[in-house]
């Protein structure tokens, strides 16, 4: 059963700081959470949760998430058909992205792979580096 989400459209005037969008991925502020101000930093922290969230962790929305350490752990798993896997998904879940490139590099050690993804938002181009391990995940923003 196909659930109906709403989509959501991103405003490009929304670039330049106003108010808070929403909160950042992380959770290192001062208060409880950090806040987002410009698009460019909320789309970051939505990339980073979505890649992070494996399917079926997400109430309600069971194919939501990346997958990305169940792909990459895999061991008949290929690095372009990650790559691929999760252009798509992102392009479906995160509205006002374009990807120009994923890459996937497996580190000798079975455990660690380097995720770099380049994107951009109204031709405004950015990259997310994600180092993954099968225990601990950590970003560079």
């Amino acid at each position: 059963m196909a659930i109906n989400r709403p989509i959501y459209r991103l405003n490009a005037d929304v670039l330049i700081p106003q108010r808070s969008l929403g909160i950042s991925i992380l959770f290192n502020g001062n208060g409880v959470f950090n806040q987002t101000i410009t698009t460019k930093e909320q789309i970051k922290s939505n990339l980073i949760n979505f890649v992070l969230t494996n399917e079926g962790e997400r109430l309600f929305d069971p194919t939501f998430g990346g997958n990305i350490r169940a792909l990459i752990f895999e061991q008949d798993s290929n690095v372009d058909s990650i790559s691929e896997s999760l252009k798509d998904k992102i392009l479906e879940y995160v509205p006002g992205v374009t990807i120009n490139d994923i890459i996937v590099v497996r580190s000798s050690d079975i455990n660690q792979a380097n995720l770099t993804i380049y994107y951009s938002i109204y031709n405004q181009a950015d990259v997310l580096n994600i180092n993954i391990t099968q225990w601990v995940k950590t970003f560079n923003i």
